[in-house]
Order: structure tokens, then sequence, then C-alpha cells
């Protein structure tokens, strides 16, 4: 992008300061590794302040490539830096022992709703005098089931295919498996009362909100305060629940990008390829009512 360097990019992290320039990584890993502050922006640049969602790079290859360019697919990076991890943490810090013993913690404690066949999730207003919503767990789990196997499928496709090199196919398959994850945890609601617990999941939220790529969605004014309620007894505040449909939003989006950004030259294999990813996110459109920006919804 002329005019621009990706020292200029909100999306660059600097590793280390050198007397001309600086070196670091791109956030959403559009270029390979570290490499030099001075370099020209992508159609991704976007400056400190700016809201703007970062878009898939656009690749013009010739009809006569026969292999994808290792440097086509983002790389995976970590997105906290230490000092970030230090704030959260607390200036009196935390050891490694507690840590582990808080998140361990946490994995006991974020278990699987049980769903039967009349067995209800229930979103109910902050307003008693709104309208609630009511969804079958047994139908929410078997949309989950159904989004796992879609994601499954692309996940095979993209192991065999034969133009992928080594580097590239796992970190796309890498992406669809955290894409996978992230799904089922829709179904871990968190029905924590302990105190050491609700501070381990603050910092993990933390995390999770903060590395989100393509923005940060809004409750709807309507939902805030509310509860979500399960079969009828358990509940967790809504804000839990839509901070998860949040994180599946973005790793839907990330692995939509990913893919448009490796087979973009070859757009009837790109398209089936997507079509996947898109029946995932079609199948959540039952939580768009949850958000406040139509433009943050579930789309096809």
């Amino acid at each position: 992008m002329a005019g621009t360097s990706c020292g200029d990019c909100r999306f660059f992290i600097v590793e280390r300061q050198r007397d001309v320039d600086s070196v670091g990584t791109c956030k959403l890993g559009k270029k390979m590794g570290l490499f030099s502050s001075r370099k020209d922006g992508c159609s991704s640049f976007s400056r400190p302040g700016d809201d703007r969602l970062p878009q898939a790079t656009e690749r013009r290859r010739s009809p006569r490539a026969s292999r994808v360019p290792k440097t086509t697919v983002p790389t995976y990076q970590p997105r906290i830096s230490a000092a970030d991890l230090d704030m959260l943490l607390g200036e009196d810090g935390m050891s490694k022992e507690g840590i582990s013993r808080l998140l361990k913690l946490v994995r006991t404690e974020m278990t699987p709703i049980d769903s039967g066949t009349d067995e209800q999730l229930k979103l109910v207003p902050r307003d008693s005098g709104l309208q609630s919503k009511e969804i079958p767990l047994d139908q929410l789990f078997h949309k989950l089931f159904m989004m796992h196997g879609n994601l499954r499928v692309l996940e095979q496709k993209l192991l065999g295919h034969e133009l992928l090199d080594a580097t590239p196919r796992f970190q796309i398959v890498s992406r669809v498996c955290r894409t996978k994850d992230s799904l089922l945890a829709i179904a871990r609601p968190e029905f924590l009362e302990v105190s050491d617990g609700d501070s381990a999941l603050e910092l993990i939220h933390e995390i999770e909100w903060t590395n989100l790529v393509f923005g940060q969605p809004v409750l709807g004014e309507k939902w805030r305060g509310g509860v979500a309620i399960y079969s009828g007894t358990r509940q967790e505040p809504v804000e839990k629940l839509f901070h998860r449909l949040c994180v599946a939003r973005d790793q839907l989006l990330q692995t939509e990008a990913c893919i448009d950004d490796l087979f973009g030259a070859r757009t009837t294999e790109m398209q089936n390829l997507l079509g996947y990813v898109k029946r995932c996110a079609g199948t959540l459109k039952t939580f768009n009512l949850l958000f406040a920006d139509r433009d943050d919804y579930f789309k096809t």
C-alpha cells in the first residue's frame, strides 16, 4: 500500500528495536516471521485508533502456478505481550504454580451442560417485562455437532490437499482446530462460585477479548444484566455466553480469511472450502438477537 509502512500499522508488534528501524511480527499473520517495520503496508493496513476490520490480502497468481507459496497463509503469533500479561496479573504478579492451579480449577468447573429432550436454554433480559428467548438444548447440541462435523470435513480436505506445502497445511489445519474448540466451548457455561476461579476466568477472558481480530462486538441493551438459564436450574450472566459466542465468531472469520488468502486465485475451490465455514456461521444465526450492531451478526 503506497505511502504506508508496517511500523505505522496497529497490527504491527515490535519485537526488537534497531538503530534505523524495528523488527516485529504481524498480528494478523499477513507476513511470515520477523520483518522490518519499513516494509510496505498491505491491504489490511490500519493506523492506531482506526476501528476498520482487516481484509484478506488480495493475491493475483499466474494461471500456470502449480503450487501455493508458503508465504500466503497467515501465521499464528501470540497477540498479548509479556507487559500486558503482567498488567492483567496485577502489581504483585502470580507464580507459575498459582496460574497452573487456577487454570486447573477452571477446567474442572467449566464442564459441558447436560441436554435432554425437554431441556431449554432460556435467555432472560434484565427487565422482566421484556420477552425471553428459549432454545431447546438438544437442538443447540445438534447444531454444535453439525458445525464440528463440517469443520472436520474441511480439515480432512486441507490435510489431503496436494498443492499445499507442509507449513501452510499445518497452519491452516491448526486454525480450523482452534475454531472447532471455540464452537464446542459455547456449550460450556461458567457456573463458578469460587473467588480464585473467578480471577482465573477474568484473566482468560481479558486475554481472549484482547486477541479478537475482527472487532469487539457489543451486547444488545436488552440483554445487559440478563441471565442464561440452563435446564431451568443453573444459570450464568448472558455476558458470559455472549463472550464465548464472540470468540467463536472471531475464529470463524479468521479461518475464512486464511482460506481466502490461500485460495483466492482459485475462486471455485475457495468458495467450496468457504462453504464449510459459512454454514457454521449460518447455524449460529439464532444468537444474532444478542448483538447490538447488525454488522456483527453471524452471516452466511
